[in-house]
């Protein structure tokens, strides 16, 4: 068990302790005042007692709440639930030094009896009013920590916490005037504030001991049903159990358009930034059907005809494969308007994966060339979602490019990081290219599931080279990824890093349980996942599908460049040192370090610019095949080397020019795996 569910508990108990000794104390006043209409020694001694369990709950309650924001839940300060649940409890600790240092101070001189007590009357409206406060007031505590969110403002449960209150004032003052009559001790009370000996056949005594039990029941009851809400809580925050989600919606007609300048669309991967506000909203988006002729493989030069979507009225995007990432909050109303427009040829839909409707949507969607449609539904559950054209043969129109990612935030924000991005990994069925390059859609291929493409974001090239991911040591990036499929399962991991968290399936909602130091997660056709990453040392880190044949030969395959200063106590290679000594250049003067990446016919740099007379040390990191680089002009070759492995060579850039450097394996420089040396004076 974690310390949060420790804390967790902590709290349950303490709310337990607090609610239930304020209770017992009320029922112990209010019984002992209807058997005699007074309060004997014995029975203020018992609400002493109640009272120092009180403030025992109060204790618990707060230092466990302290601990549960400090691990992260410091979000809840800006909740209007827990704004009024804090203000409450404020109150309660005030009443409560009010009772135990004005009330029954005052309580005990007017059952004494030795002197009379002046302003009887006033005083005692107000012990009967602390007491309506109090009930009141730890009843709303405990139901304001089981709702835990309300779509209502803090001036709204206030108002209610008071209309509570008022009604509890009502009944104390008809208590007050049944129950209370002051006057002197009973002889019995005397005796026993004279002497330290108990008659144990007295009857106070015996009413005393009763009462006793009875505080220790009830305690024990209101233990038992507080933590009876609160341990399905805790299991379902630890993953031991499935609830349905609890979550209050505001009625459709009383939710507003979300602000104009909150942003809902970007294109992968980039996404929208998080959805922080309290209230739930109507998100108003626009797509437009894209049919286009458009490049998967830049390499080859390979082209296939794609169906997709963009945001509407953007006419510099031409292909929409993948279509724009779709970004709400829980509890969201999505109204999504689809037009297909008029110059494409086929019909068209959408169904979303986040959608609890009839198709996701798809029927009500489906839009004929120049048609328009709209649908409304509300975003039930947190987490990545894909979305997919579903018309007519829905494995073609999902291999021809028609996917998408839609993000519902939790209510409670996940942690804030440096960089958030969206990655779709996508399968595309095509035969041979033609002589102008493109390739048609091929239906066997698709029912034998063998993609000739896998892709991540639509193109081959759509995270790496220019395109390539960007952070700095010490940054923290979470990455959405949906596996659109529409066959395979997706083996994502991040070479030369780990997954420092993973949310399962990408369901966000606060009771999922997470993985840490995850090093690949496993992501089913049409599902999603969210992970984070540290980078920790510079350099690359490849994002790939481990099935590494999808990889190096069809496309899946993604860099994080990461920029900053060493880290060698994490990572070092031979000679470095954690203080910096062992300099493994020795005497020879300043030189340059370069890195690249070999994978199945490609370097992860195209070109690389030095100055003339310039000493360079360039090393091959091989991440899948045997590899070398070899620069003919320079003199300049490496030891070929397997995957995992490293080879470095260290020349002088001795004369100006552009020279090639490739690979010398097999056919891997026809293939395509080369890039270009410039030497500038």
């Amino acid at each position: 068990m974690d310390l949060y569910s420790i804390a967790f508990i902590l709290h349950i108990l303490g709310i337990a302790l607090g609610a239930g000794g304020a209770f017992t104390s009320d029922a112990l006043f209010l019984f002992s005042l209807r058997d005699d209409k007074k309060l004997s020694a014995t029975e203020l001694r018992l609400l002493h007692i109640a009272g120092r369990v009180v403030w025992t709950g109060l204790a618990l309650l707060f230092a466990s709440g302290l601990v549960l924001l400090w691990l992260g839940d410091w979000s809840l300060l800006g909740s209007s639930v827990f704004q009024a649940k804090m203000t409450i409890v404020v109150l309660i600790v005030l009443n409560g030094l009010a009772f135990h240092r004005v009330h029954l101070p005052f309580l005990e001189r007017v059952f004494a009896g030795t002197k009379a007590v002046p302003d009887i009357a006033r005083r005692s409206l107000m012990v009967f009013l602390s007491g309506a406060l109090s009930s009141a007031s730890w009843i709303s505590v405990i139901v304001l920590g089981y709702l835990r969110v309300m779509p209502w403002s803090y001036t709204a449960i206030m108002g209610v916490y008071l209309l509570v209150v008022a009604a509890a004032v009502p009944g104390a003052l008809v208590v007050k005037r049944l129950l209370f009559v002051p006057g002197a001790a009973l002889e019995r009370t005397d005796r026993m504030n004279r002497t330290d000996r108990v008659d144990r056949s007295d009857r106070t005594y015996v009413v005393g001991r009763w009462r006793m039990r009875f505080i220790t029941a009830l305690i024990g009851l209101l233990v038992a049903i507080v933590l009876a809400g609160g341990v399905p809580l805790l299991r379902n925050r630890m993953g031991e159990d499935e609830y349905p989600a609890s979550m209050t919606l505001t009625p459709k007609a009383e939710l507003p358009v979300a602000d104009v300048g909150e942003v809902h669309l970007a294109y992968a991967p980039d996404v929208p930034p998080p959805i922080v506000r309290d209230e739930q909203r109507i998100v108003d988006v626009h797509f437009e059907i894209l049919e286009a002729v458009c490049e998967i493989d830049p390499k080859t030069g390979t082209k296939t005809e794609t169906w997709g979507y963009r945001i509407a009225g953007d006419s510099e995007v031409r292909c929409g494969a993948p279509g724009p990432v779709l970004r709400a909050r829980v509890g969201d109303m999505l109204r999504i308007t689809l037009t297909n427009l008029l110059e494409n040829r086929e019909p068209h839909n959408i169904d979303f994966h986040a959608v609890t409707g009839p198709g996701g949507g798809a029927k009500a969607l489906t839009v004929a060339p120049g048609e328009t449609a709209t649908v409304e539904a509300r975003m039930l559950y947190p987490g990545v979602f894909m979305y997919h054209c579903a018309y007519g043969d829905p494995p073609m129109h999902v291999t021809y490019g028609m996917v998408g990612m839609v993000i519902v935030d939790p209510e409670t924000p996940l942690p804030s990081v440096e960089h958030e991005w969206a990655v779709m990994q996508s399968e595309w069925y095509l035969g041979e290219p033609d002589a102008e390059g493109i390739a048609q859609w091929d239906r066997d291929a698709v029912l034998a599931e063998e993609p000739r493409f896998i892709t991540f974001n639509g193109r081959t090239d759509a995270l790496t080279d220019e395109h390539a991911l960007t952070m700095r040591t010490g940054e923290r990036a979470r990455i959405y990824f949906a596996n659109q499929g529409m066959n395979l399962a997706a083996n994502f991991h991040a070479i030369g890093s780990h997954w420092d968290v993973v949310y399962p399936e990408g369901a966000t909602s606060p009771g999922n349980p997470v993985i840490r130091g995850s090093q690949t997660t496993l992501v089913a056709a049409g599902g999603g996942t969210v992970v984070e990453l540290v980078a920790q040392v510079p350099g690359n880190i490849i994002l790939v599908d481990h099935a590494l044949s999808r990889t190096f030969y069809k496309g899946a395959i993604g860099i994080i460049t990461v920029d900053g200063p060493d880290n060698l106590e994490i990572f070092a290679t031979s000679g470095e040192t954690a203080d910096g000594s062992g300099d493994a250049h020795g005497d020879a003067g300043p030189v340059r370090e370069m890195t690249i990446d070999a994978g199945s016919y490609f370097y992860s740099m195209d070109e690389i610019r030095v100055r003339k007379g310039e000493r360079v040390r360039l090393t091959i990191n091989n991440v899948g095949g045997t590899h070398d680089l070899v620069i003919d002009e320079l003199g300049v070759k490496t030891n070929r080397i397997e995957t995992g492995e490293k080879a470095s060579v260290e020349f002088t850039a001795g004369r100006a020019g552009s020279f090639v450097y490739y690979c010398s394996v097999g056919d891997h420089r026809l293939r395509g795996q080369w890039g270009t040396l410039i030497v500038e004076e």
